[in-house]
């Protein structure tokens, strides 16, 4: 699961437009001000001041253009009074912005724009428009209002933040975490900058660091739900589910009515095997929100670990209805129709969750073991080898194509997969089985009783190494070593299964 930062810190800043009287006069216009100049009887510097407080009590009607400032310059304008007219219309067209509907980016984006036009080193309202081009997912012009801002200010911590956020949005997680560091060291006492460092460190499995800045996030906001459940998400994700568990409790009695946190303890339940836990919480968050396709889905988990297919399906067809795009409830599903028997219709789900998004991995390796059990082996290969494009750190891809390639005989192609599976899960037992099996069948005995025996050693309950070592045995004559494997695997066999 991604964490999207969930406490974005884009800073908003208001225009500097002062409160108006209803009953004050219309706002100054081009002839009123030059007029002012011409008849000046306390001298143009006074007169220039006088203009500035008009135009900051009465605001501006008309925009400034080059022939304009060249007209006020001949009539005896200041920089200064000149500066405050581009200032206040780069605040007018900043508040027009802040006047947009919030989903309206178009509206602000082009607000921003114009009041930049007028302003165009005014480094908060950069960063006002590259919030607003971060919610309309144009991320590098975001990036590139950021980064101008902080040419400009180069101690504004918000600016690295909120480049920070963009870049987590991209994926960047090196940059992004670059991004906070530095807006953390300007001002520690922000506690938004540590969650959304500790968001980019666990979208970057950089789990131990996630945790402190959660943590850290935690000691500063104590009374904050969501900082107790981000953390929660990182405990599940490291396997420590007591922990998660704690926190997610922890966020369900600070905001018992937000079905998210029900859902997360329930996934953390699930991961601990508690699996009747599970299916409460999430009957809890479903009663608050009927229509929760993420509950229904990870409570359609629980009931096929339980056993309950049926019931699993059932969940599946109803996330599927509320959220038919979503790929991973279609290759859950297809993992409740394995379960039902019915491959047929497990393959068809798989097929289209792929068809719906190519870069989920889950469904092309479910498909591939479905395909190489019916004999279809060079589309397992093939689905198999996408999973592992996707997943190359996955032993289980490896795992598997390897077991095709041994099916058909392509040895050499067999061992370099579970030498990768060694070489990513060294305390697998069954890769030691599989590639003793090569060696046995390559004709190199000795390699496969070495590996048969370090099988043994990390599962001595698998008949199925004991009758391999026994065949390596035979072929080197050891007869008695044979025998004695063989009838270790017939005792493993007839042991009552568990």
């Amino acid at each position: 699961m991604k964490i999207v930062p969930a406490s974005l810190l884009f800073l908003v800043v208001a225009a500097n437009i002062n409160a108006q009287d209803p009953t004050a006069q219309s706002p100054l216009k081009l002839d009123e001000i030059v007029a002012t100049l011409e008849a000046s009887r306390t001298g143009a510097a006074t007169t220039n001041k006088i203009l500035i407080k008009q135009l900051q009590d009465r605001g501006i009607g008309f925009e400034i253009s080059p022939a304009i400032e060249r007209t006020l310059l001949e009539n005896g304008a200041s920089d200064e009074l000149l500066n405050a007219i581009r200032l206040r219309l780069c605040d007018d067209y900043s508040a027009k912005s802040e006047n947009c509907e919030a989903d309206d980016t178009d509206c602000q984006i082009a607000n921003y724009t114009k009041a930049l036009q007028f302003h165009p080193d005014d480094a908060d309202v950069l960063i006002n428009r590259g919030a607003s081009y971060h919610e309309a997912e144009k991320y590098d012009e975001a990036i590139a209002d950021f980064s101008r801002a902080i040419e400009l200010d180069p101690k504004d911590a918000d600016a690295y933040n909120n480049r920070g956020n963009t870049y987590s949005a991209q994926e960047k997680y090196d940059e992004a975490i670059a991004d906070y560091d530095k807006a953390i060291a300007i001002n520690p006492k922000q506690p938004d900058y540590f969650f959304n460092r500790g968001a980019a460190y666990f979208n970057s499995k950089q789990f131990p660091l996630s945790i402190k800045d959660y943590s850290r996030y935690i000691s500063m906001r104590p009374k904050d739900a969501l900082g107790y459940a981000r953390r929660g998400d990182v405990y599940i994700e490291m396997g420590s589910f007591q922990s998660a568990i704690k926190d997610l409790s922890n966020a369900v009695l600070l905001e018992p009515t937000e079905p998210q946190h029900l859902v997360d303890r329930g996934r953390a339940y699930s991961a601990a095997e508690r699996y009747q836990l599970a299916i409460n919480d999430f009957d809890a968050a479903l009663k608050i929100r009927p229509d929760n396709a993420y509950a229904l889905h990870n409570r359609g988990y629980a009931f096929l670990k339980t056993g309950e297919i049926d019931k699993a399906i059932a969940d599946y067809d109803r996330a599927i209805a509320l959220d038919p795009t979503n790929a991973e409830i279609l290759d859950s599903r297809g993992s409740a129709y394995v379960e039902k028997g019915n491959a047929e219709q497990a393959e068809k789900e798989y097929t289209r969750a792929i068809e719906i998004d190519p870069a989920v991995s889950g469904p092309y390796y479910s498909r591939g073991v479905i395909r190489s059990d019916r004999g279809d082996y060079e589309q397992a290969i093939l689905d198999l080898s996408k999973y592992i494009e996707l997943e190359p750190n996955d032993p289980d891809g490896y795992f598997s194509r390897g077991a095709v390639f041994i099916d058909i005989e392509e040895y050499e192609k067999a061992l370099a997969d579970y030498n990768k599976v060694i070489d990513l899960a060294p305390k697998n037992a069954d890769a030691f089985t599989n590639r003793g099996l090569i060696y046995l069948r390559q004709g190199d005995y000795r390699k496969a009783i070495e590996d048969c025996t370090t099988s043994i050693r990390l599962n001595p309950n698998n008949p199925i190494t004991y009758g391999n070592r026994a065949a390596a045995y035979e072929q080197l004559g050891d007869k008695r070593k044979a025998d004695a494997d063989k009838k270790r695997a017939e005792a493993i066999e007839k042991k009552p299964k568990s």
